[in-house]
């Protein structure tokens, strides 16, 4: 975790889009179900993955 928090800082990316990126990049994934626990955060999850992933955290 900490090794992917100090790529995703350095690109500017939050560990929310980081985390759910990934495994959208994998084409056998088709949904990915974030666990918002507050009614507010859902608005931040859906955000999330059309935030800029480099590359290296979208895991390509």
């Amino acid at each position: 975790m900490a090794r992917i928090k100090i790529i995703a800082d350095r690109h500017g990316v939050s560990m929310k889009a980081a985390g759910l990126r990934f495994p959208l990049a994998n084409p056998a994934v088709a949904a990915v179900i974030p666990g918002a626990s507050q009614p507010s955060r859902l608005a931040e999850d859906r955000a999330a993955p059309r935030d800029h992933t480099p590359r290296i955290l979208a895991g390509r």
